[in-house]
């Protein structure tokens, strides 16, 4: 039968359960084991998910590192940030932001950002910031179309660096998503509260 572990990760204020997936799944000729995860920060109250193999977990307790079992393997978490050498990609995505009552038109001409890159390892540690607009509720936020009055984008994606002040932008629509990534190695980032010049 398929498997479900939980535990936690108290320095964070997350519970964590790794599952089998339906495609690693026994009844899908798969191995049965875990393939991923999701968590619940409990202090945040927030879900994320993703891809990873874990068979057992154990928190830090009396231990520097919470400590994952997989393929006859311990790995210590929460170390480093890369995946023993190799980038770790990073990313977070906010739902769709309604300006108003999303009954007028917004643009959006410059974002001040407010990130922090403490305890990066490399010289130059930076991020990309992507706004993206909707015109329309359930709309596809990659429209192509553009106003022949309005020419703003639709989508823009602005490399933030350690001492970037601001960045200049054009951007319109009803609707705003916010997304943040990363795939460099030795890149730590924190994402506060980034600020716009927001006009109807």
């Amino acid at each position: 039968t398929d498997k479900t572990y939980a535990s936690v990760i108290s320095e964070f204020s997350e519970i964590i359960w790794f599952y089998t997936s339906n495609t690693n799944s026994l009844a899908n000729g798969g191995t049965g084991e875990n393939d991923r995860y999701v968590i619940f920060n409990y202090l945040e109250g927030t879900w994320y998910y993703g891809d990873l193999s874990r068979t057992a977990f154990l928190d830090r307790g009396i231990r520097k590192f919470p400590i994952g079992a997989a393929d006859t393997y311990l790995f210590n978490h929460e170390v480093g940030y890369t995946d023993d050498g190799a980038v770790m990609p990073s990313r977070l995505e906010s739902s769709p932001i309604d300006m108003g009552d999303g009954d007028k038109f917004t643009s959006i001409r410059r974002v001040i950002p407010d990130f922090t890159f403490n305890g990066s390892t490399t010289t130059d540690p930076t991020v990309n910031l992507t706004l993206q607009s909707s015109n329309f509720p359930g709309a596809n936020f990659l429209q192509t179309e553009l106003s022949q009055v309005d020419r703003s984008a639709t989508s823009t994606t602005v490399p933030f660096e350690q001492f970037t002040n601001k960045a200049d932008i054009r951007l319109r629509g009803r609707a705003f998503s916010l997304k943040v990534d990363c795939a460099t190695a030795g890149v730590r980032w924190r994402l506060g509260s980034p600020r716009g010049d927001i006009r109807e």
